[in-house]
């Protein structure tokens, strides 16, 4: 039973094409086996989410950008929670920025700016933290999904075992969409992995983030800068 159980949470869900998509009937039930000749449920603790939450595109401006925390640090960006408060709605975001001294350099710029058409060139997937709004003036900023349930590292060993094949089928979706565009992550480690609510009951969805490292990587494929060893694939050594 427990390997059919598997195999209904691995399948790749036929998602339709829009931003916001819902995750077929079949892989909302509980796994259910034939016993003596009745139909059984497996008692499990939450199920996939209904409705994948996704994120809206908006036109944002820089100077909109209230800073209420910071959530994250990477090689050369912050990332910071932040409020919108020139949309309507003002909606919290995740704002990612480049971090510098002095000068900003055109080098981090272009850098920046292939991470951002990168990054927005494979959001249309369920299972890739979406892009709401980036730009390069007057500073290079990219305004991406708010993903309020933290990522995956701090989830280690802590999932049931349903909850875990689920959530590595998920991440294996979002990893072949972007190998259909010719994309390699490079960098998948569990901090990268983020996590969203979906609602009481249902399981946080887990989603991909920090594209920018696969294509410099991709681009410049001797450079081991920024790399997460542990994690990387061993032909970038």
């Amino acid at each position: 039973a427990g390997v059919a159980y598997g195999a209904v949470r691995l399948r790749r869900n036929a998602y339709t094409d829009e931003k916001s998509s819902d995750v077929p009937e079949d892989d909302l039930q509980a796994f259910v086996s034939q016993a003596g000749g009745q139909v059984v449920s497996e008692p499990q603790e939450g199920r996939p989410p209904v409705k994948i939450p996704t994120a809206r595109d908006l036109d944002l401006t820089y100077a909109g950008f209230d800073r209420e925390q910071l959530i994250g640090k990477g090689g050369s960006a912050d990332v910071y929670r932040s409020i919108a408060t020139d949309h309507p709605d003002q909606p919290t975001i995740a704002l990612k920025e480049p971090r510098f001294e002095g000068t900003l350099h055109q080098e981090t710029v272009d850098r920046f700016t292939r991470e951002a058409e990168t990054w927005e060139r494979l959001d249309d997937n369920d299972h890739i933290v979406g892009v709401v709004d980036w730009d390069t003036e007057p500073l290079p900023w990219l305004a991406v999904e708010y993903m309020d349930a933290g990522d995956l590292s701090a989830r280690s060993g802590d999932l049931t075992f349903p909850q875990a094949v689920w959530t590595a089928g998920r991440i294996a979706d979002g990893v072949a969409h972007a190998h259909d565009y010719g994309v390699i992550q490079l960098d998948l480690e569990t901090s990268n992995i983020l996590l969203r609510e979906a609602g009481e009951d249902y399981w946080d969805v887990p989603k991909i983030g920090d594209w920018g490292l696969a294509k410099l990587l991709l681009e410049h494929a001797k450079s081991v800068e920024e790399l997460s060893p542990e994690y990387a694939a061993p032909e970038q050594f």
